[in-house]
């Protein structure tokens, strides 16, 4: 509770372009989107200056919304680089929670998380040029590590998606474009901008050009931010009344420094890119959030509103991803292949609790996820049929360290395989179907706790009924308590699909209906501990089932000149 007064914030972005064109507008590329093809001119190669290319066409994309919603049964909404800058926010889903049906979960005042349709977690999926996006996305405090102004396209798929995206796609997709390839010889952007709420500064600086046939792309940003501010002069837990100091969250300042880098090279029939992308936040925690430790503390978190203390966690995002794909007259393949390595830590005051001493250091948690992930597919028209198939294959390993216990080691594998058809039966009116198989197993390793827990056995508990403590080692009269016991579980899951999509003059009429599932995490499955974030004690259920969903999507779309109103019923029934 929060003894309220009116505060007013606000926003201010600055978006600086720059560039130089190439000699030639013969230099603009095919994207996979609807086309309109050009024929280029036979005197125009003759203007031409000696480091320009010479292509055959030009390639102008662009799509109406109608087109866009054409294309697929399931409801699409696409944002470009312009919607992202005209509606900057805070963090990515900030910025996207302006799209219909999408919202942003904070996690603080510089990241979030997506929910699409009142799911979130680990079931959205958020990919990344067709890698799909890992991270520690089970935890409330756990954002996305993504940024948002290395973002050519944002496309959300709202409605299940796990027939070309397997499992954690229950809700939706949100597909995030940044290989698009650049059109001039020379450009950039420099950002600058600033918010109110929490006094944040920062710049992105974003560089790109072509040489012949190679490319690239080069992003980098900063960003410091302060104390949030509250409309309260105080909050109340449990009956107590924490005062804040002008207004402001103590301890919720933070911090955070990316770099993107993108090479590339555009062949004749085929295309290939590599990308390099480090992501870096530290932000404190509310200092009441774990208790009232913080009356007893030495720190002085009104010293400063934008200094870190304790407690505060910091994020290490690493990718490198390469995608290639090859076209021929009729068809296309293509693949997408990843490493990424995901490091967390939790940092704390080491306080005593229970049976658990002072802690020797900070490290309350941490979590080091190291996902290896390689998509492929292959697409090919035949007739008035557009056929697809495709495998993804996904490895995890997850470790983790320091004093407080919530989430054990695991190591998970999931594979599946889909193929799809739609036919087109006229340009107004297509039907697609498909279906998938998966499978999917993971591996969770036993914890004991690093303290001993009091316990006195006796001749009436010498049975060992509690599995707790018959799993427990026993030293004397105590024991190292073991938080997770030794797992392995397998799951395998059918899913399956069909939609039809119509156009009637000025409408287009869409319905969906489907299968969808979600493997259990090792969250669910082993988790073991305090969320000081929820306040509550979580603990897993090692015979969970895979969540499986039912769906029936509809989308009635109107679009004429500026106007477009859209309408997207939906229903989810989970078994």
């Amino acid at each position: 509770m929060m003894r309220n007064k009116k505060l007013a914030f606000f926003a201010l972005p600055l978006f600086i372009n720059f560039g130089h064109a190439l000699a030639s507008s013969a230099e603009a590329v095919s994207l996979p989107e609807d086309s309109v093809r050009i024929a280029a001119q036979a005197d125009s190669a003759k203007r031409m200056t000696r480091d320009g290319v010479s292509l055959k066409e030009v390639v102008v994309n662009g799509s109406s919304n109608k087109e866009v919603q054409m294309k697929s049964a399931l409801n699409v909404v696409r944002a470009n680089q312009q919607f992202i800058e005209e509606n900057f926010s805070g963090s990515l889903m900030q910025t996207l929670s302006r799209l219909p049906g999408v919202q942003a979960m904070s996690v603080g005042s510089g990241e979030s998380k997506p929910v699409i349709r009142g799911l979130g977690f680990n079931r959205v999926l958020v990919a990344e040029n067709g890698i799909k996006h890992e991270g520690q996305q089970w935890g409330d405090d756990h954002g996305l590590e993504i940024d948002q102004y290395a973002i050519d396209q944002a496309e959300v798929v709202k409605g299940p998606a796990s027939l070309t995206y397997g499992s954690d796609a229950i809700g939706g997709v949100i597909n995030l474009r940044s290989n698009t390839i650049p059109l001039k010889k020379f450009a950039g952007q420099v950002n600058l901008f600033g918010r109110t709420n929490n006094e944040s500064i920062g710049s992105s600086v974003r560089l790109m050009g072509r040489a012949g046939r190679f490319w690239y792309k080069a992003n980098a940003t900063w960003v410091d931010y302060a104390d949030s501010k509250v409309p309260a002069d105080s909050i109340e837990y449990y009956s107590y009344w924490i005062k804040l100091k002008d207004q402001r969250l103590r301890n919720t300042a933070g911090r955070e420094l990316d770099g993107n880098l993108m090479l590339g090279y555009a062949g004749d029939g085929w295309n290939t890119s590599f990308r390099i992308a480090d992501v870096n936040t530290k932000a404190g925690f509310f200092a009441n959030a774990h208790g009232l430790e913080v009356r007893l503390s030495d720190i002085d978190y009104d010293r400063s509103r934008r200094d870190i203390d304790l407690p505060c966690h910091t994020v290490n995002h690493f990718l490198v991803s390469n995608h290639t794909d090859r076209s021929w007259a009729d068809g296309m393949l293509e693949g997408d292949f990843a490493y990424q390595n995901n490091r967390q830590r939790e940092l704390s005051e080491p306080v005593s609790h229970g049976y658990m001493p002072i802690p020797p250091n900070t490290t309350e948690r941490s979590f080091t996820k190291q996902t290896f992930s390689a998509n492929v597919k292959v697409m090919q028209q035949m007739g008035k049929h557009a056929l697809q198939a495709g495998t993804n294959v996904e490895h995890q390993r997850n470790r983790r360290g320091g004093w407080g216990f919530i989430l054990p080691d695991f190591e998970q594998l999931a594979f599946g395989a889909f193929a799809m058809d739609k036919w087109e039966l006229s340009e107004k009116l297509s039907l697609t179907a498909g279906a998938r198989f998966d499978h999917g197993s993971v591996r969770i390793h036993s914890y004991h706790d690093w303290y001993k827990t009091p316990w006195k056995a006796s001749t009436s508990d010498a049975s060992m009924d509690d599995a707790e403590q018959q799993d427990a080692v026993q030293q004397g009269d105590s024991a190292y308590m073991e938080r997770s016991a030794n797992l392995s579980r397998s799951f395998n899951s059918f899913t399956w699909s069909v939609g039809v999509n119509r156009m009637l003059g000025d409408w287009v009429l869409k319905l969906n209906v489907g299968k969808s599932f979600r493997m259990p995490i090792a969250k669910e499955l082993g988790m073991d501990g305090v969320n000081y974030n929820l306040f509550r004690y979580e603990k897993g259920n090692t015979s969970l089932k895979p969540e499986e969903s039912y769906q029936v999507d509809a989308g009635i779309v109107y679009e004429k000149g500026v106007l477009s109103v859209q309408l997207t019923p939906y229903l989810n029934y989970f078994p």
